[in-house]
Order: C-alpha cells, then sequence, then structure tokens
C-alpha cells in the first residue's frame, strides 16, 4: 500500500483557492456617527478604512494592533498623503474617487439604517488577506467617527489572528452611533 505525502491543510486549502478569502459584514444601527446623543441630526455618513495586516506589517507598525494609532491620527496621515501600507492592503469603504496610491476603494461610506432604503442589504466586504490564518497576521478596522471638535480618538477594531482556510470566515462588525465592535 502507498502512503501519500502528508501536506499542511492550510498548503492543501490554499491550492484549492480557498485559503485567504473572509468577509465582512457591517451591520448599521439605526443612527450612527452621530456626535450629540440628543441629537440624531448630528448623524453623518461613516468612512471606514479597513487594513489587511501581514506578521511583517504587525511587527513595522505595533502601535496599530496594540490600538494605540488612534483614528483620528490615522485618518490625518491618510489623508496628508502618508503611505504606510501597500494600497491593496487598504480597503476603504468612502466618498469621493478612487485613490490608488492610497487604498482600493471597496465600496460607499456607510449610512445610518434610518436613511438606508427600505429592505436595503448589510454591506459585505470580501478579503483577501495576504496571510490568513497565520497568529501574527490581523485585520484593523477604522471608523472616521465624528465628535463636535473633530474626529474621534476611537481606537481600531482588531481582529487577530485572520481566520484561516478552515476557520469560519464571516466576519461580523456592529457599527454603531459612535464606536464599532466586533459581534458573534
Amino acid at each position: 500500500m502507498r502512503l501519500l505525502p502528508a501536506f499542511p491543510l492550510g498548503l492543501v486549502a490554499m491550492l484549492l483557492g480557498c485559503a485567504s478569502h473572509s468577509t465582512i459584514t457591517f451591520e448599521v444601527a439605526d443612527v450612527i456617527n452621530a456626535w450629540d446623543d440628543r441629537d440624531d441630526n448630528t448623524a453623518s455618513m461613516l468612512e471606514l478604512d479597513i487594513l489587511l495586516l501581514t506578521p511583517a506589517d504587525v511587527a513595522r507598525h505595533p502601535a496599530i494592533t496594540r490600538r494605540k494609532l488612534l483614528a483620528d491620527e490615522w485618518f490625518r496621515r491618510r489623508d496628508a498623503g502618508e503611505i504606510i501600507l501597500p494600497p491593496g492592503q487598504v480597503l476603504a469603504l468612502r466618498s469621493g474617487a478612487a485613490r490608488p496610491d492610497f487604498d482600493t476603494r471597496v465600496g460607499d461610506a456607510l449610512v445610518s439604517a434610518r436613511d438606508q432604503a427600505r429592505g436595503s442589504p448589510p454591506v459585505r466586504v470580501a478579503v483577501r488577506h495576504p496571510a490568513p490564518g497565520e497568529e501574527e497576521s490581523a485585520i484593523a478596522i477604522y471608523a472616521r467617527y465624528s465628535t463636535e471638535s473633530g474626529l474621534a480618538r476611537n481606537p481600531p477594531l482588531i481582529i487577530q489572528p485572520v481566520p484561516g482556510p478552515l476557520e469560519p470566515r464571516d466576519i461580523l462588525v456592529k457599527v454603531g452611533r459612535k464606536q464599532i465592535y466586533r459581534g458573534y
């Protein structure tokens, strides 16, 4: 009897083309990005950046996964044209034209559920992470929340490790009035 050589399951899955695909679903509250708790009319569209961090990126930019690089600073750097990651590793939900030197625009900025057309499906973003299942890989999601005086100083939502090829690959993110968090 001839035995087949042993291959790591991740390698087999990668060769079959299913190694790195995940879907992030954004579940949006009735009112999002509203800085005044008493006035829903302060709500506005919410831009998000989804960063696909390899272990090398995590080592080069530890402030991201340690949640020390806050959203206000991330967006200030991005708007100033500072390139921290390759554009293919920064997926953007935002308004405006494509900016292929800085990010990959994958959709429009999010709007409050009350402002969506009745029956609108949730926003889903397909993600092909460059290093799925590796312990040090991460996905960081920055949300551009507003305050009365400017950008909110929220930490990013960190998903670490990134789901591997044989793990459930649907990631739920709940989008609230003033912050995002992981749903289960």
